[in-house]
């Protein structure tokens, strides 16, 4: 049996998104405690530099000369934090005790003004640390958006990969297996030519299932439906007609575009298998902000179908194509009409399908 890995560095534990949310989070908090602490101080302090300017000059006149005024002890007490890591602010607050009594108040002005700048350069290291953190969220925001976009499209991608298994899986069982039972009947009957018809019209199943399952989307729909129309043009010697008119096809999204190529393969295999057609025509055109797509053969229609094919596999296939199209349309929110006329029309409407 093999071990299993560690937690940390196991693929779905370890997300660096989360990881760098909890630390802004946290840095924004201690940081925002401390910003608030030293804020207080400031002010504490500022009240305390006003105090002592206005007993500046009444100690040090009071004082003995030789005897240094209690208000250099105070200084160097309420300055400390500031003047640890500065020497030059340090010496300046030592240099008070030269300084003569009636310009001390000046000298304590500059050097609050010193501590000032020194107060506005912690408090850019606090606003540095919550923008630093700041940061790390909307990176960490963006990679979890763009890990959801990804699994989304993955699902997509998946979800797509399965209809095309399920759809090959049942054109499989319902066209290429029902024509290899009748060849293997016709067989033990002896009749050649009706084994000859099953086995041609397995072999361009085979052949249209392998062409379609090559296209993809990197062309453009309509260069698609050309690709697709020429392939089953050419696998079953029925003639095709593509009539393009429309601008609203150039700007559907890859959606659509999916869903709209399902539809046309469904349909053109469901005229391949039933229709005894001659001719498809597909015509896409724009009527105001709705999409239309017709898909019209010349072959003996849905009803006449229903009675010249005794098969019921065949007629299960053709009904069970009609229900995948309707679905497919359904989920487009447009609607489909199955028009017989002499052959079979799918007339197709996508209501407003660019937003």
């Amino acid at each position: 049996m093999r071990p299993r890995p560690l937690c940390v560095f196991c693929h779905n534990c370890l997300h660096i998104e989360y990881i760098l949310i909890v630390i802004a989070l946290a840095t924004i908090l201690f940081t925002g405690f401390f910003k608030h602490r030293a804020v207080l101080s400031f002010d504490a302090l500022d009240g305390e530099f006003m105090s002592l300017q206005e007993a500046a000059g009444r100690e040090w006149q009071t004082a003995d000369i030789n005897t240094p005024p209690r208000i250099f002890s105070a200084l160097e007490t309420s300055f400390f934090p500031y003047t640890y890591f500065d020497q030059s602010l340090a010496l300046k607050v030592a240099a008070l005790r030269t300084v003569a009594p009636d310009a001390l108040p000046v000298a304590l002005i500059h050097l609050q003004n010193d501590i000032h700048h020194r107060q506005r350069v912690l408090l850019f290291s606090y606003d540095s640390l919550l923008y630093f953190s700041a940061i790390l969220t909307v990176i960490a925001l963006f990679v979890i958006v763009a890990k959801r976009l990804a699994q989304k499209a993955e699902l997509e991608q998946t979800r797509l990969l399965n209809d095309e298994q399920i759809k090959l899986s049942r054109n499989l069982h319902d066209g290429v297996a029902q024509d290899l039972t009748a060849i293997k009947a016709y067989l033990q009957q002896g009749d050649s030519e009706k084994s000859a018809f099953y086995a041609d019209r397995a072999l361009s199943e085979v052949r249209y299932l392998i062409d379609s399952s090559r296209i993809t989307l990197s062309g453009g729909l309509e260069s698609i439906v050309r690709d697709m129309l020429a392939i089953f043009g050419q696998n079953y010697g029925i003639s095709t007609d593509f009539v393009a008119a429309s601008l609203l096809v150039q700007r559907l999204g890859s959606t659509y575009q999916t869903e709209i190529v399902r539809i046309m393969q469904e349909a053109l295999s469901n005229i391949a298998r039933h229709a005894k057609a001659s001719q498809v025509q597909v015509k896409f055109a724009d009527v105001g902000d709705d999409l239309h797509i017709v898909i019209r053969d010349n072959g003996i229609g849905f009803d006449q179908e229903a009675q010249a094919d005794g098969e019921s596999s065949h007629e299960n296939r053709r009904h069970w194509g009609i229900t995948n199209i309707r679905e497919r349309v359904c989920a487009m929110h447009g609607t489909v009409q199955f028009i017989h006329d002499g052959g079979t029309t799918v007339a197709i409407t996508l209501t407003h399908p660019v937003s």
